[in-house]
């Protein structure tokens, strides 16, 4: 019952958008989703077009009667849990959700401490937005199906903190747009921050047990350096239990000249994708286990050990080339790869 749990706020701020839904979701243990309207009145939603309107100060009561006329107060999520530790456990997993939805850090900032509305202060700050939610539906079933799964808790975790050390939107990862990013060697600083943003996220590959199984008995590349029958069945198998088919692929960003790295990794995988100019744009069209034998061997040979010259040559398209691939990964754990948003209801399991 609602009455023998505490509610939270989370400063997760919405549209009008599957609302009934959210309240419906089941997480199968004592936590609820409820909603309320923004209690700062700083984020509202178009009557007409939903479009969205944020406000930076509190308004006043004119103008809250006449933004009335034209607009509905936008939501917040509200979490019901036993305590203030689940109930932000569960708040850092919407952000996962958010994230996966669309990974835009700028857009998705990391959540503010939840707050018992018990006790609620309206804290004008906290509600003030940069953009206001379209897919907390989507962000909300990421944190019920993971809670209940430690690995899926660890790599959603594991992914936001990734996302946090380095990243950039799939809209600057457009081939029109061709070199955004800078492939020259950096400060050292970024050097530690690109590995560990890189290692992170690699390491998600693990946590869902879906890593290239070799070993020197069992090589991954027969002579011919093709893939071994056994251990590349062995992959397949494992991806398809997540959804992913043999056959699937994923772009492989490579912009500008290719680094060092790339002359080292071995075998070469993957064929140009149908964007490749071979000068500005050199991406890949990769198959799911090549994009993974990739990183596993960016991660072994250049970042998994004392860092020396080479890790110079690790770019952010090298850091969101792994990091997209573990979207792919996790979502298809979640059973979310394919989403709905025109029937969202089929996703609510009570």
């Amino acid at each position: 019952m609602v009455s023998d749990l505490k509610g939270y706020a989370t400063f997760n701020i919405f549209n009008d958008k599957n609302t009934e839904l959210i309240k419906k979701i089941d997480i199968k243990e004592n936590i609820l989703f409820d909603y309320r309207e923004d209690p700062s009145y700083l984020n509202w939603v178009d009557k007409k077009d939903k479009s969205t309107l944020m406000r930076q100060y509190q308004p006043t009561s004119d103008e809250v009667n006449k933004l009335l006329k034209d607009y509905n107060r936008a939501f917040e999520l509200i979490v019901y849990a036993p305590n203030e530790d689940i109930a932000q456990n569960i708040s850092n997993l919407i952000h996962g959700g958010r994230l996966l939805a669309y990974p835009n850090v700028f857009h998705n900032p990391s959540p503010k401490n939840v707050n018992d509305i018990q006790y609620d202060f309206i804290l004008y700050e906290n509600y003030r937005q940069d953009e206001i939610n379209e897919s907390m539906l989507f962000a909300c079933l990421v944190a019920a199906r993971s809670w209940k799964n430690k690995n899926l808790i660890y790599s959603i975790e594991k992914y936001r903190f990734s996302l946090q050390l380095d990243s950039f939107t799939p809209h600057s990862a457009s081939p029109i747009h061709g070199q955004v990013f800078s492939v020259e060697d950096r400060e050292y600083s970024y050097h530690v921050s690109a590995a560990y943003a890189f290692l992170s996220a690699y390491s998600i590959i693990e946590e869902l047990g879906l890593d290239i199984r070799s070993s020197q008995e069992k090589p991954r590349f027969t002579k011919s350096k093709e893939w071994n029958p056994v251990v590349k069945e062995d992959i397949i198998k494992r991806l398809s239990g997540i959804g992913v088919n043999e056959f699937e692929t994923i772009n492989w960003l490579i912009r500008g000249t290719p680094s060092e790295l790339y002359t080292s990794i071995k075998p070469k995988l993957g064929i140009n994708s149908k964007w490749s100019d071979g000068e500005i744009v050199n991406d890949q069209e990769m198959k799911i286990y090549d994009a993974i034998h990739y990183c596993s061997y960016i991660r072994n040979y250049f970042i998994g050990h004392k860092f020396d010259e080479v890790i110079s040559y690790i770019n952010p398209y090298d850091i969101y080339n792994v990091q997209m691939l573990v979207r792919r990964l996790i979502l298809g754990k979640l059973d979310l790869w394919s989403f709905d948003e025109d029937a969202p209801n089929k996703y609510i399991t009570n």
